[in-house]
């Protein structure tokens, strides 16, 4: 499909999500008349976008509303309080010191643990939310971070249950900030940026091995160390390869941050994390996401169909061999990302090593060609 075609495309797209749902066959029949293929196409976005709300009144609505009312310091969500503990109660060996957030697949406090007089993060599933799959999936959270034992993932103490049947997870606690709290001051530098990513590409990379999919790589979900490395938290939706928590492929993740696939509710491998780590890393690099839209249904398009504007051409500075790197993982085909973070971080360390040495800018040109890059480089920023 041509460039005009698809602009043609997004914009019926738009026009139809304006028109009732009763009406959208009568609607498409006229603006597509004597055009099939396009009116196919076209009632095969609208069928996705439909899944895809869906799935965003059922988990993120939900979701976001609670992140809203951390951010504004508004009062806990009724949902996930009402029956979870309070500041001062005793859960097991734990004494709840405060609240510190939460969202569709948790809430966490901040507690003390007595017995250690170690401080920790109790992460409890709320009863709203604890049907079978739910507490599958939550259980499967603690199983699946606690067997990864590397310094770039949150470390997890145990996992219990309340007198009440209320589940929750014992996890390392991080002072933060988070990566999202960070690059809420602005772009980093570039060489800072590139720490933080090999960081959480390393953390990946082990979690990999362990066929395990995060699925739900976001700034909000990396928290930074006292030593300022970044460590992943949050495996919620991680999925153990051969695990099946439901019969029917939904999409989960947080939308931003969703490869083209996870869109559609398919099944996804370790490429869906190399395409959420693409976003990160433009987030970093530029401070806004790649894919944006006014409401969900354009951010869903812009997703699979629209390219993010170019890195250089926000923030000029960045590398062109750091921007392809971005731009390699942001391939709309699995097939034509990085198909390993082990593929990914050879590129990243050569950009390390490269930009260290002062002398080493004139071996880049055929390692370029060694790791799939195609534009010359440029000096990093600081």
């Amino acid at each position: 499909m041509d460039a005009a075609r698809e602009d043609r495309l997004e914009e019926l797209f738009e026009a139809a999500l304006a028109v009732a749902p009763q009406q959208r066959a009568a609607f498409l029949d006229h603006v597509c008349a004597g055009d099939p293929e396009l009116r196919a196409k076209l009632a095969e976005h609208l069928t996705d976008a439909a899944r895809a709300y869906e799935f965003v009144d059922r988990v993120a609505r939900p979701a976001v509303a609670q992140c809203a009312d951390d951010l504004l310091g508004g009062p806990p969500s009724a949902a996930n309080d009402s029956h979870g503990p309070r500041v001062g109660a005793e859960i097991a060996h734990f004494r709840v010191l405060a609240r510190l957030g939460g969202g569709g697949m948790g809430v966490v406090y901040k507690a003390l643990d007595v017995r250690l007089g170690t401080t920790v993060a109790l992460k409890f599933l709320p009863h709203s939310n604890a049907d079978n799959e739910a507490r599958t999936r939550f259980i499967q959270e603690a199983k699946a971070a606690s067997a990864l034992d590397h310094p770039n993932i949150c470390t997890i103490h145990e996992i219990g249950e309340t007198e009440t049947g209320e589940l929750f997870i014992a996890m390392a606690y991080y002072e933060g900030p988070s990566l999202k709290e960070k690059i809420g001051s602005g772009p980093l530098p570039v060489r800072e940026a590139l720490a933080y990513f090999a960081d959480v590409a390393e953390g990946l990379r082990r979690a990999h091995e362990a066929r395990i999919v995060h699925r739900d790589i976001k700034p909000a979900n990396v928290m930074l160390g006292e030593r300022g490395e970044a460590k992943i938290v949050d495996f919620g939706l991680a999925k153990m390869s051969g695990a099946d928590l439901t019969r029917e492929p939904r999409a989960m993740g947080t939308i931003a941050y969703m490869s083209p696939e996870q869109t559609h509710g398919s099944a996804v491998d370790r490429r869906t994390d190399i395409w959420s780590l693409g976003v990160l890393f433009y987030e970093m690099l530029t401070g806004r996401r790649p894919f944006r839209g006014d409401t969900q249904g354009q951010l869903i398009y812009a997703i699979r169909y629209s390219e993010p504007i170019p890195i250089r051409e926000v923030r000029s500075e960045v590398p062109a061999v750091v921007a392809s790197v971005v731009s390699r993982c942001l391939e709309k085909d699995p097939a034509n990302r990085y198909q390993t973070v082990s593929e990914l971080l050879a590129a990243v360390r050569v950009v390390e090593r490269d930009a260290s040495s002062s002398r080493g800018e004139p071996r880049f040109q055929a390692l370029l060609r060694k790791i799939g890059l195609r534009e010359d480089p440029g000096r990093l920023g600081r």
